[in-house]
């Protein structure tokens, strides 16, 4: 930032050049005292084997060559759980544990808060002379370090060492990973977004479409060749005929092309695929573009806004997704949607009259607390209204119809559509606009009656930060535009990172229209502060004036600025104005520029140097302005020793000392250089970034925003650090506001206005004497005159460059003639070809095409057309093998063997009328680092914490671990986040520059894989298991300041604590109300064995002070002890087999899981069920791994039955819980009995268990490859195709030989986590490729229990499963969707299944189709999370007629993202819209608790969806039964807090107490009208009713009676409706749900049952106590065998509200949270009948005849009984009387 003492008319920072420039900042490490310093040495190996064959680079061979770079790692300290470090974080405003420090974002260490310039300083650099195994580094100081290390052979790499405050020695190891490298495949996949218009892939839903073009730019412009320099998607030649096999080259070493089959055109294939192969790692941006002869399509889909889509890309990847399959297969990574546009298609007769229209405007959502705020529609709050989106695109999906879409077209000008001629019915609108420049949005509509539907005002979100303004002459210089001031057309503008790169997503640079203009749409919203330059080399700056969208005023700053910091946030915007002036007649800019470090050295005269725009900036390097000395020379030999372009330069020769007369070469190091004249100004360091202080924000109506507790005090005043908070907006300002002369750092940026000598001549009118005789080069200050402007003419600028702090030598390097380095960079090789590299293939890969380096005399690059020529002293031009072999392999320096100066100084001419603006490139020989810097999210919930940064944001994940993996999948780094999920981590960037892409360099490629679990041995210990595993790969360049995010999405359901914003995991500890056993002495016994006693002791907790009564089996078995924590038994001689033990306390407390104790007969003769062979594992014991045991205990003709028993393992230091870290593969029938599942006691003593942990999987890690090589030896029924991570997978050997059927009993399984690898990529033969077990999968899909396909009768019993994440089920997976599977018989029982999560289709189990007569039995479910269906329980799928049954189960605290919080029982989609769903088959859901349960769209208890299928028919009808259950206290965001129910035509709910459910009217399909919370029920889809017309099914009378009810009407018998709430949702806030979070009261509206569609439907409870007769057919004057009655019925109902807040960045999203206590779930209510006055007592009925249709006549009609059962949810017999509700009162 330059500064000066009176009228800036020059310009205050300088860009580089007109050309982008790149990350990066510079600070000298301080002196490091010699009693607190420490040293390394260091070792560098090859990380993996090229190839086992000999003269390859093999594991562990030394590399002996090498260079390396040691740099200060400067990241911030984030803290953990236990110390998080909030003293130092938080305002006094956040209460306990915050910093009463006014200024704690100043010193507060957390990655979100701290500011940095992004510049790790140098502090050493050499090679293997300097640093080696026997040669220490000395000198260090405490600190954390990153050494990066580079080798001929070898990608860059380096390590991470601490030097601790002790000081002493230690060893660094390095691994370098070896060339050549993989190349990578692209895939992009092209669909016909129609089944709905939503902007998502439907797989196997909607269509491929071919034709379809893709184009592809990296950060520089258009990319059009591979790796190999052929055009994109050219095909070559392959050792095979059919394409495979190594790919073949010729005898120049280029690739043969295949001009048979090739076409250099990357189209879509019949599958909708493009893929483009053989291209190097980096980061790329692709457009897809229609067939030129079919251009009538519009693109919907879009990654981050814009019509592009980034790709990431490591080597050897293969472009297949990590998140998006279909069942096992494998979808393209990226995916591009297009839509035709479509007419609604309208009756020549009888045309429908119905009508929707609306107005669509752009929204900008702010953080003001919710609720509250100005709402441009129903349910967005705090969002200003930004004005009509042009021509919003429209589409109409029919919701009845499949959701396919019935009309796509485009509104007006204005904003409005109007869509005519709509039937009658439900469907979905989608609006979007036309440059995806704002976030596609959906919601739900109805017609009736054919009459107008008024959507009303809707506002869709941007993607992108919009930064507008205006250029204008400040004639009066007060830094605002007023009326009449000219504008500024042409000038232009960059967005710069703080390191002064240029900004390298979305738009980066603009210039001012005709009226001084510039409008940036697309601003990336990183979130962090970025910087605006305002930069014309003929203008001075006068002034700035700003404000953010959401201010009233405007605030102007005064000074010679060019720079500003602006943070852009996703959605808003603001404005800049910038007021310069002309400079006039001999004014000017004076010199200003850029210290920049040289990350691509391309031009073959440094002079000519280019400034990248990913080249960063240096700062602290000091430079100089000194005087040019004119040439005083008159002879023509004087001029050419002594002078060079007219000025005076250090002599080339002087006299011979020793011979009189002689000349001899200068021996002065300065030789040649020009003399530098009186040093003019003080030395300017190169500028390190600064954040702005004394920022405010402010909410929605410019106010001042108080609904946060975390930033500091606002106001320039108050001038606290400005934090980088989306709560911020668009924050805008300049780091230094000093009155007059405001200015903004940059990293890099120097310059020079004036100077402190005087610069005229005694006689020149100039001079500042009164006389005009003050000396040339006089010290002006002593004289007591101001400071002189630069005046025209030449000056020598110069940099110092400093001394490395360790070990010295210089730390950076000027570019010079010999440095060219586009020649250099890693090899490579096609995937295909990388299992028979050869010894000379790795030494000389086909390589890319040589690239051009620019030749001498180019035109320049830098402003205003001036090149600097370069001034330091001659040096001889020697590019040898040592020096630059590859660049001497290229043809070397056309400049070889010259003497050229040093480009360390420069001759700068000032210029009358501008400013000049000459760059200094700098480099090192090891590249500098790069300083990532990101955040770690939960796109699946929202932040409630207003004491985070991050409030009304997706929820941060504080204090989990980021893994940085490199391509091979070998862990490189691993950091953490802070409270605010933030992380930062400073790795090794890149050293290949000759890829054949426009930038140049490929960027070094790192994995992220976020809440890592870790490696096997180096287990993460703050990996959270509520949380999904997830990666991402983002790019590494030299010295950039480069933001990251991953999104690992919630595992375990959260609930808010009342009277706090914070979300907590649910409890899903049983609590003191239930007994729990933790492990018995021994799991099996045996009778009539000498020896053997069959005593056995049970430990566990809250047994009871007293006996109880336990039980094996049915049989009550005598106890010998029996504390609390401890009971003794002995098996009776009576029993054989399998016993399970249950424990009933004294006060008739039952638990869920304990054990099975195996009873077995004696060990001799023949192999049977009771003489099992036994497979011990555990210390002492015959196997030491589980997984050994298994394999040894494969049943043959002779052994048919196997027991593997699992003890505790050994406990240690490292394995504290004595636990197997393994993934189980049984693939054969047998049982697995372990001895419980261990836990911690009262005291915090813990109780040994059984417990498997599979967090240690990775395809690449020696317990991944093993469990795929074992995979491969089985031989197993269904898809070849196998999930892999899963804790335990079960498989069916065709062959099969074991009789038992397959068990698992005893366990904690645990650590099943999905996530995705860097090689799980990979279809590298002989590498690891394979984690489904075939070639070319991806995704490690973890959970804790998979069964494949045909496992029949699987017993999955008396395990606690917790902790798990899998991608269709996190706890228990039973097939695979859409891939119907025979794993039939299948029993769930007596588990607790706790805090699992699945990201599609289930949380804590899903069961798939094929699973017929499955049974989930008497488990503790809860915590669960899905983020599509079914926390709890997920049966989807078609079970044939056998179905399934879900009973005895206590479902509480689960969630779902979608639909079906508890339990949900759903049909597959079918393939074509027009199509029925096979159905569910019949289930019984009975004797459950089902409570506390969230669905944030329908369902919150138990949802049906698309239940009645294609099987239906009048005999059998497949009937849900819903018998004997509490569904209280669960949450639906839509409608059926309790039940819901869509296409479930067929359903009986029976004796149920349905009370206190609430909807919240807040999904984003709601339209904010209450809805129904105990059932609701819809109308039926058109091809479900197609099936009940349709006489083949039903008799044609019956088919009509069917026909005539539209919607699912179930019979409803003996059941207590009572207290359950429909909410309102308006302007923010949920009324009629009770008391809100925030204490106040938003009163009640109860709605028990009915339907919200058209036309309306009546539902018939009978037999029943319900309160509100809304829905139904009854009525106070016929109750019709109902009580109405508002009295309780239930003992001690639970009190719960809901927290609603919607997500700033999408406030059409709104995420409800339950608010309520956290208690074990004993307490959480008690819903049986208060007793014989509660009405509920005698109000049932034994039974009901259900009667469709009305004639007298029983043919003409479809009857049948259904019955009350005949006992209540615990059991107790119903007798005679029958009370309503799943509770019968007791005698």
């Amino acid at each position: 930032m330059i500064q000066r003492s009176h009228p800036v008319w020059v310009v205050l920072a300088m860009v580089a050049s007109l050309l982008p420039v790149a990350v990066f900042t510079a600070v000298v490490q301080p002196a490091a005292t010699a009693a607190s310093t420490g040293s390394i040495t260091m070792t560098v190996k090859s990380a993996r084997s090229v190839g086992a064959a000999a003269g390859l680079v093999h594991e562990g061979d030394p590399v002996t060559t090498y260079k390396w770079i040691v740099n200060e790692d400067d990241t911030g300290d984030p803290g953990t759980a236990a110390h998080p470090g909030t003293e130092n974080c938080w305002p006094a405003r956040a209460g306990a544990g915050s910093s009463s420090n006014p200024d704690f974002a100043d010193t507060c260490p957390w990655p979100s808060i701290r500011s940095t310039s992004g510049f790790a300083p140098i502090v050493a650099q050499g090679n293997q002379d300097d640093l080696a195994a026997g040669h220490a580094l000395d000198g260090l100081a405490p600190g954390k370090y990153l050494i990066s290390v580079t080798a001929s052979g070898f990608k860059i790499g380096g390590q991470h060492f601490t030097v601790p405050t002790t000081g002493g020695t230690q060893a660094v190891d390095v691994r370098l990973d070896p060339t050549p490298l993989p190349l990578s495949t692209l895939r992009i996949q092209v669909f016909n977004d129609n089944i709905p218009v939503d902007s998502t892939y439907e797989v196997g839903a909607e269509q491929p479409l071919a034709g379809f073009t893709a184009h592809l730019t990296d950060v520089f412009g258009d990319v059009s060749v591979d790796y190999y320099g052929n055009a994109l998607c050219t095909i070559y030649k392959h050792a095979n005929a059919d394409g495979t096999g190594p790919m073949l080259f010729d005898a120049d070493n280029r690739p043969i092309i295949d001009t048979s089959v090739s076409t250099g055109r990357c189209t879509s294939n019949a599958q909708g695929e493009i893929v483009i192969p053989n291209m190097g790692p980096d980061r790329y941006a692709a457009t897809v573009t229609p067939p030129a002869n079919d251009q009538n399509w519009v693109q919907t889909t879009t990654l981050e806004g814009g019509r592009d889509h980034d790709m990431w890309f490591q080597e050897g990847e293969t472009g297949y997704d990590n998140e998006v399959t279909k069942g096992a297969e494998l979808v393209p990574m990226v995916q591009f949607g297009f839509v035709r546009p479509k007419a609604l298609a309208v009756p020549a007769t009888n045309a429908p009259t119905g009508e929707i229209k609306g107005l669509v405007v752009a929204g900008l959502p702010y953080i003001g607390g919710n609720p509250g705020g100005l709402a441009v529609e129903n349910g967005f709050p705090n969002t200003l209204n930004g004005g009509p989106i042009n021509k919003p695109w429209v589409a109409l999906n029919d919701l009845s119809g499949g959701d396919a879409a019935m009309y796509v077209g485009r509104g007006e000008t204005n904003g409005t559509f109007d869509i005519k001629n709509v039937p009658d019915g439900t469907y979905q609108l989608t609006l979007w606009d036309d440059d995806l420049d704002y976030i596609l949005y959906s919601f739900n509509v109805e017609v009736a009656d054919g009459g107008i539907t008024d959507v009303g005002t809707k506002a869709i979100v941007g993607w992108f930060t919009h930064i507008h303004g205006h250029v204008f002459i400040d004639s009066n210089e007060n830094g605002k535009r007023d009326p009449g001031e000219a504008s500024v057309p042409q000038f232009p503008l960059t967005v710069r990172e703080r390191d002064n790169s240029l900004m390298d997503q979305a738009v980066n640079t603009t210039s001012t229209n005709a009226n001084g203009a510039y409008d940036i749409r697309e601003v990336y919203p990183l979130g962090k502060w970025t910087v605006l330059e305002a930069f014309d080399t003929r203008y001075r700056t006068t002034g700035i004036s700003y404000k953010g969208e959401n201010e009233t005023s405007w605030t102007t700053r005064l000074g010679g600025l060019v720079d500003l910091d602006f943070l852009p946030i996703i959605g808003l915007g603001g404005e800049i104005d910038w007021g310069v002036q002309p400079y006039q007649g001999a004014e000017n800019g004076g010199i200003v520029g850029t210290v920049t470090y040289d990350t691509t050295r391309n031009e073959l005269d440094p002079a000519d140097a280019a400034t990248e725009g990913y080249q960063p900036g240096i700062p602290g390097i000091d430079v100089r302005l000194y005087a040019s000395v004119p040439c005083q020379a008159t002879t023509d030999a004087d001029k050419a020793n002594e002078c060079r372009q007219g000025k005076e330069i250090v002599p080339l020769q002087v006299p011979d000392p020793n011979n009189a007369g002689a000349m001899i070469d200068n021996p002065s190091a300065d030789r040649g250089s020009l003399v530098k004249g009186p040093e003019l100004s003080d030395a300017y360091t190169s500028e390190k970034w600064d954040a702005p202080r004394g920022c405010t924000a402010y909410d929605f109506n410019g106010d001042p925003l108080t609904d946060q507790r975390a930033l500091p005090d606002f106001g320039s005043d108050a001038n606290h650090l400005c934090l980088e908070s989306p709560m911020m907006g668009v924050a805008i300002n300049p780091s230094d506001t000093t009155p007059g002369n405001a200015g903004q750092t940059v990293n890099g940026n120097y310059g020079f206005a004036t100077s402190k000598l005087n610069l005229y001549a005694p006689g020149n009118p100039k001079n500042p004497a009164p006389n005009h005789d003050f000396p040339l080069y006089g010290n002006l200050a002593d004289a007591g005159y101001p400071e002189q402007d630069l005046g025209a003419g030449d000056y020598i600028v110069a940099v110092d460059i400093p001394d490395n702090p360790v070990g010295g030598g210089k730390m950076y390097k000027a570019t010079s003639e010999g440095d060219v380095n586009v020649f250099t960079g890693d090899g490579y090789l096609p995937q295909e070809n990388m299992s028979s590299i050869t010894p000379a293939e790795q030494a000389d890969p086909p390589g890319p095409p040589a690239p051009d380096p620019t030749p001498p005399s180019q035109p320049p690059s830098q402003q205003a057309g001036i090149i600097s020529p370069c001034a330091g002293p001659l040096h001889k031009v020697d590019v040898t093998e040592d020096s630059n072999p590859d660049f001497l392999a290229g043809g070397g320096s056309p400049f070889q063997g010259q003497d050229r100066p040093s480009c360390d100084a420069k001759l700068v001419t000032v210029r009358a009328g501008q400013a000049t603006a000459p760059n200094f490139n700098l480099f090192t020989d090891v590249p500098i680092p790069t300083h990532f810097w990101g955040l770690t999210l939960n796109d699946l919930g929202l932040s409630y914490d207003k004491r985070s940064i991050q409030y009304g944001e997706a929820q941060p994940l504080p204090f989990v671990p980021m893994g940085l993996y490199d391509w091979a999948g070998r862990l490189v780094d691993t950091v953490h986040t802070d409270s605010n999920g933030y992380y930062e981590a400073l790795e090794p960037s890149t050293s290949t520059y000759n890829c054949p892409v426009p930038a140049g360099p490929c960027p070094n490629m790192y994995r992220f894989v976020g809440n890592d679990p870790g490696q096997p041995g180096h287990l993460n210990s703050d990996y959270n298991p509520r949380f999904r595993t997830i990666a991402a790969t983002f790019q590494g360049w030299p010295g950039l300041y480069t933001v990251t995010d991953t999104a690992p999405t919630q595992v375990a359901n959260t609930i808010i604590d009342p009277g706090t914003t914070n979300a907590n995991p649910a409890q899903c500890d049983l609590g003191d109300g239930f007994p729990q056993l933790f492990s018995v002495s021994r799991p099996y016994v045996r009778q009539n064995t000498t020896g053997d006693t069959r005593q056995v002791v049970v430990k566990g907790v809250h047994f009871g002070g007293s006996a109880g009564t336990l039980r094996l089996g049915s049989t009550v078995v005598p106890t010998t002890s029996w504390t609390d924590s401890q009971i003794g038994f002995t098996v009776p001689a009576s029993l054989s087999g399998p016993q399970a033990i249950s424990i009933t306390r004294s006060d008739g407390a039952t638990g869920y899981n304990t054990v099975t104790i195996q009873v077995l007969a004696r060990a001799f003769g023949a192999n049977s069920a009771t003489n099992p062979a036994v497979f011990e594992v555990g210390p002492g014991k015959q196997y030491a791994t589980v997984q050994a045991a298994i394999n040894a205990a494969r049943p043959t003709l002779l052994r048919r039955y196997s027991l593997v028993v699992v003890w505790p393992n050994a406990q240690t230091s490292a394995n504290p819980r004595g636990e197997y870290t393994e993934n189980l593969l049984v693939g054969h029938r047998m049982r697995i009995q372990g001895v419980g599942p261990g836990g911690f006691t009262a005291s915090g003593d813990y109780v040994p268990g059984s417990v498997i942990d599979g967090l240690g999987f990775n395809p690449d890690n020696a317990q991944g490859a093993a469990w795929l090589t074992l995979l491969t030896s089985l031989r197993y029924t269904g898809d070849p195709q196998v999930p892999d991570g899963a804790v335990v997978t079960f498989l069916h050997d065709p062959l099969e030989l074991g009789l038992y059927d397959p068990a698992l009993d005893g366990f904690t399984i645990t650590g099943g986590v999905q996530q995705n690898f860097p090689a799980n990529v990979n279809t590298l033969p002989g590498a690891v490729s394979t984690p489904y077990g075939a070639t070319g999968a991806l995704v490690t899909q973890g959970g804790g229990v998979y069964v494949h396909d045909r496992v029949q009768n699987l017993q999955l019993t008396d395990n606690v499963i917790v902790g798990n994440g899998g991608s269709y089920g996190g706890g228990i997976r039973v097939g695979t969707p859409y891939l119907s599977s025979s794993n039939t018989g299948l029993t769930i029982a007596r588990n607790q299944i706790r805090d699992n999560g699945g990201t599609n289709l289930a949380g804590g189990v899903g069961i798939f189709a094929g699973s017929g007569g499955y049974r989930v039995t008497n488990n503790a479910i809860c915590g669960n999370f899905s983020a599509e269906y079914g926390g709890g329980v997920s049966a989807y799928g078609y079970q044939g007629s056998t179905g399934g049954r879900i009973d005895h189960n206590r479902i509480w605290f689960n969630g779902s993202y979608d639909e079906g919080g508890g339990v949900m029982v759903a049909g597959e989609l079918p393939s074509s819209p027009t199509a029925l769903s096979q159905g569910s088959g019949p289930v019984s859901i009975d004797h459950n608790q089902v409570s506390t349960n969230i669905a944030n769209d329908d369902g919150g208890g138990i949802r049906l969806l698309q239940a009645s299928g294609s099987h239906i028919t009048q005999t059998q009808r497949e009937t849900i039964s819903i018998v004997d259950n509490d569904v209280v206290n669960n949450v639906s965001a839509h409608e059926g807090g309790g039940i819901a129910l869509d296409d479930a035509v067929f359903v009986d709910i029976v004796g149920n107490t349905i009370a206190r459910n609430v909807t919240t009217a807040t999904a984003v399909t709601t339209d904010g009208m209450p809805a129904p919370a105990g059932l609701s029920t819809a109308t039926n889809s058109d091809p479900l009713q197609a099936r009940l017309r349709n006489g083949t099914f039903f008799t044609q009378n019956r088919s009509q009676v069917l026909a005539n009810t539209t919607f699912s009407k179930p019979t409803l018998l003996d059941n207590v409706f009572w207290d359950n709430r429909a909410g309102t949702f308006t302007d923010g806030t949920v009324t009629g749900i009770g008391v809100r979070p925030d204490g106040t009261d938003g009163g009640v509206e109860n709605w028990d049952m009915g339907m919200t569609d058209t036309p309306l439907g009546l539902l018939s409870p009978r037999g029943s106590v319900i309160q509100t007769t809304r829905g139904t057919d009854v009525s106070t004057g016929a109750p019709n065998t109902n009580r109405i009655t508002d009295a309780v019925s239930v003992k001690d109902p639970f009190d719960l509200t809901v927290d609603v807040l919607a997500s700033r960045t999408y406030p059409a999203f709104r995420q409800s949270t339950i608010v309520a206590q956290v208690l074990p779930p004993n307490l959480l209510g008690d819903y049986h009948l208060t007793g014989t006055g509660s009405p509920a007592y005698g109000a049932g009925l034994a039974s009901l005849l259900v009667v469709w249709g009305s004639s007298s006549n029983p043919s003409q009609r479809l009857q049948y009984t259904v019955s009350a059962p005949t006992d209540d949810r615990e059991g107790d017999p119903r007798g005679t009387r029958y009370d309503a509700g799943a509770d019968q009162v007791r005698p």
